[in-house]
């Protein structure tokens, strides 16, 4: 399988992937595991819990873990940067045609885009609840570990879960419930390539942090929220706010329009970075693009430099038969945490009126009883929150 037909599948999912990191679970889970069979649940499952155990962008941390099993490194930087470049490509156009007084793009119209989101992550959690939830046992730990994920806010501490999970795997499931696996997650990953990517990645954190931090603080700070915050796009962005709004670097309502525009669009949430750059920056287009991929670049650190050290560890203690016990139980939390974190982050920042529920009435019908591809339904939507927001307006 060469490079060009796996990044043509990445830039294709990049291209219908609404809905943010929860959502693109479910598109990579029925693509990778249903349809093209590149990897089986448990692999997809233990792919998942890496991520979701790692600071940063868990979606991009799937891809460039998806590309690396599929191919090497050179393979993961391929499919990361085509699952991206949509994406990258929009927030980038949006930073120019707003900063430049080119573009308007009303609220319904974002609106009726996002909701498709909703069906199709809440479909993606009642199948990994369906796959990983067997017994009454395994249920009843699901839906106890939502509720308090969700009262207490836990989903933003994924790490903690995870262990606490793996610990009580470990202590409960027997060697007879398990099905060890003979093939390793990832075979033959170069351990030169990934201490050159650990060096890498602790050179550029000083450089930033002691050196170029003073001179370019704004790009400091990306790559430490990138590298040090748990939760995703999600949790991320929202804490973005205080430091270029409060800093006065962009406006408020400059922020909330990329924002929401991020959420609306294919592709991950942490482009939002590449309209921060191409905002913020001079009144010349090509150091607006150049910036804007600056702070794309500040923000995926951790993707680039913690991904291929935590998958080379994982390989290396998969097969410890303790180890692998308390994956199981892993597999569960990991569904509980996209559960609460759908309930809680998804559902809320979409559902805000009572259009938001008449476009989702719409997206569900014409995904589950038309069976309408989704990016047809999002070019639909799109076009009647466009004329919806000119009635109103």
């Amino acid at each position: 399988m060469n490079n060009t037909f796996i990044a043509k599948t990445f830039l294709r999912l990049g291209l219908v992937s609404f809905g943010g990191p929860t959502a693109h679970i479910g598109y990579f889970r029925d693509e990778f595991v249903k349809e093209k069979k590149w990897l089986l649940e448990d692999d997809f499952s233990s792919l998942l819990a890496i991520c979701q155990a790692l600071p940063g962008p868990t979606s991009s941390q799937m891809v460039f873990s998806i590309g690396l099993k599929k191919g090497g490194f050179l393979t993961a930087y391929f499919a990361l940067i085509a699952f991206s470049f949509p994406s990258v490509f929009l927030m980038i156009l949006l930073g120019l045609g707003y900063s430049l007084n080119l573009l308007f793009l009303s609220q319904s119209t974002i609106t009726a885009v996002s909701v498709v989101a909703i069906p199709v992550v809440g479909l993606a959690v009642f199948s990994m609840f369906r796959n990983f939830c067997s017994s009454n046992l395994e249920k009843i730990y699901f839906f106890v570990l939502t509720i308090i994920l969700i009262f207490f806010d836990l989903f933003y501490y994924p790490a903690i879960i995870l262990f606490a999970s793996w610990l009580a795997g470990a202590f409960f499931y027997k060697k007879s419930d398990m099905n060890i696996k003979t093939q390793p997650l990832i075979e033959n990953i170069n351990k030169y390539l990934v201490y050159g990517s650990l060096i890498a990645g602790i050179f550029v954190f000083i450089q930033l942090n002691l050196l170029v931090g003073s001179i370019y603080p704004s790009l400091k700070h990306l790559f430490n929220s990138g590298f040090l915050i748990f939760g995703g796009g999600h949790v991320v962005l929202p804490l973005l706010h205080d430091w270029f709004v409060d800093q006065e670097i962009i406006s408020s309502n400059e922020f909330f329009l990329g924002y929401g525009f991020a959420q609306a669009i294919p592709g991950p949430l942490f482009s939002f970075a590449s309209y921060l750059g191409t905002v913020a920056s001079g009144p010349l287009v090509s150091e607006k693009i150049l910036m804007g991929l600056v702070y794309l670049f500040a923000l995926y650190g951790s993707t680039l430099f913690l991904t291929p050290l935590a998958l080379y560890m994982w390989v290396s203690i998969e097969k410890i038969p303790v180890f692998f016990r308390g994956i199981k139980a892993v597999n569960i939390a990991v569904s509980a945490i996209l559960c609460s974190c759908f309930l809680k982050l998804v559902l809320p920042s979409i559902i805000t009126g009572y259009d938001s529920l008449v476009f989702l009435g719409m997206s569900v019908f014409l995904l589950y009883w038309f069976k309408a591809p989704i990016w047809g339904i999002v070019i639909l939507l799109g076009a009647v929150g466009y004329g919806f927001g000119m009635i109103s307006g």
